[in-house]
């Protein structure tokens, strides 16, 4: 295609691809656990980040992994001590995040145009620094969830059992929750923080209604995730729209299709 014949719109392309594969893998584990708000959070306290590090002058996509990674692993820690209201966490350190992005935004009065990119996302802007940078997050990730996909089923699926087993439980969803905090990082720039959650969720809401085993929810979402980047970059292209809502709205549009198609399977099956 024609579009593809410039090298932002490879760039483009490539980190997308490589996004769109990452998030909704680990956002099927997120909708497991019964998290699907926690990249949203993350991604707030990300954007914080990137707000404390235009402020002072440091990398901005730097300061948003930093600070999503340190935000994935005291959320965690906050849901032990909050054992009974585990998801009181996420909103606690929501709430905060929000504070001290808009007090760092007052004070770099200067920044607004960057923030933006970071806000509703610039895929068409990633530079060759940038694109190796969202590569490497998301290759992290997915090794991860290759690394230790048994015990992660398995700690999905029947937390308790996980540790009857000897799997190192805690340690696990530490980690997914700095993974989390990864591919929230190298999403910023493909869709923004308003968007994040979209591309976590939506290809793996959508690859769960459809599959018929663990494995296939998996392949799935990556699948759909490919989808919804690529007709997002189509349709932005066309009909010149902003990218990161055009691969929201692609990905929703996926999801509607596989509920119609698990509709019509069950009442065929009936």
């Amino acid at each position: 295609m024609e579009m593809f014949s410039y090298s932002f719109m490879q760039r483009a392309l490539i980190a997308g691809l490589f996004v769109g594969i990452s998030c909704p893998v680990i956002g099927v584990f997120l909708i497991l656990r019964r998290m699907p708000f926690l990249g949203n959070t993350i991604g707030h306290v990300a954007f914080t980040g990137v707000a404390f590090g235009l402020l002072i002058g440091a990398n901005p996509l730097g300061m948003a992994l930093v600070a999503a990674c340190l935000t994935g692993i005291g959320i965690e820690r906050l849901g032990k001590m909050y054992a009974t209201f585990a998801e009181l966490s996420t909103a606690l350190v929501l709430a905060l995040a929000l504070s001290l992005g808009i007090v760092f935004i007052g004070l770099g009065k200067g920044f607004g145009v960057n923030v933006m990119g970071y806000l509703f996302g610039s895929i068409l802007t990633v530079s060759s620094v940038e694109l190796w940078f969202i590569a490497g997050l998301a290759l992290i990730s997915l090794a991860f969830v290759l690394l230790f996909y048994l015990p992660l089923f398995a700690i999905a699926f029947h937390e308790e059992s996980a540790r009857v087993l000897g799997i190192r439980v805690d340690l696990l969803n530490l980690s997914l929750n700095v993974i989390v905090a990864l591919v929230t990082a190298a999403a910023l720039r493909i869709v923004g923080v308003f968007l994040v959650s979209a591309l976590l969720i939506l290809p793996a809401a959508a690859a769960i209604k459809v599959a018929t085993s663990f494995r296939q929810a998996l392949i799935l979402s990556a699948l759909f995730g490919l989808v919804s980047v690529f007709g997002g970059l189509v349709f932005s292209y066309v009909f010149n729209l902003a990218a990161g809502g055009a691969i929201g709205i692609v990905a929703g549009l996926v999801l509607i299709v596989a509920l119609v198609f698990s509709a019509n399977r069950k009442v065929g099956n009936s």
